[in-house]
């Protein structure tokens, strides 16, 4: 929708939600075109709103950035959903965001925002992610957006003397990116636990 995409409901919700702290991916090209104004928008986003529409659906990632180092695609074709008609072009508000995706080749158009605070984090697009037009990109920048928010990714099992769930567990970017023979995926773990991997592509 152009309209009513956050409502007032929502805004609250998320606010509660990130004050507790929580982890929010937030994808959309409208929410800046349409929330702008809103205090949610610059106090929990801490985003600028600046153009409505991109007229660009090339996006890079910024040069050792976590999320988006190495990464081009396209938010058009291919097999994503096709329907950026309208993508937002944002900027940081302040010192809580970081800008970790443009358009095109410069670095006049941001198109998206990583926001750290001591209390959440944030990851803001200004373009919907279910456009980017391959699945091994959707992967990746889904595996490194999760990862960022250090939410845990894996799937624990069960086995005598391990925790089924440990109360603290991270899993780091895979390195080197991009990988040949080897790949090297960090762990952390404070009790004893077995998780199992799910790897796919």
């Amino acid at each position: 929708p152009y309209s009513d995409v956050l409502t007032a409901s929502d805004e609250r919700a998320m606010a509660d939600f990130l004050d507790a702290g929580g982890r929010l991916f937030i994808t959309s090209p409208e929410v800046g075109w349409d929330n702008r104004e809103d205090p949610f928008y610059s106090n929990y986003l801490h985003a600028r709103w600046l153009y409505d529409d991109s007229d660009n659906l090339n996006i890079r990632g910024v040069d050792g950035d976590p999320i988006s180092d190495g990464l081009t695609f396209s938010i058009g074709g291919g097999d994503g959903a096709d329907n950026q008609a309208y993508p937002d072009i944002i900027e940081p508000l302040d010192s809580y965001a970081t800008p970790i995706f443009y358009y095109g080749m410069t670095n006049d158009s941001c198109s998206a925002l990583k926001i750290a605070t001591d209390t959440y984090r944030v990851v803001y697009f200004g373009f919907g992610f279910e456009a980017i037009d391959n699945p091994s990109s959707r992967a990746i920048v889904m595996y490194n957006v999760l990862s960022w928010l250090e939410i845990p990714i894996g799937v624990p099992v069960d086995e005598p003397e391990a925790t089924l769930i440990p109360s603290s567990f991270t899993l780091d970017a895979p390195y080197p990116n991009p990988f040949n023979a080897t790949l090297s995926i960090p762990v952390k773990v404070v009790e004893k636990s077995k998780l199992t991997l799910l790897v796919y592509n």
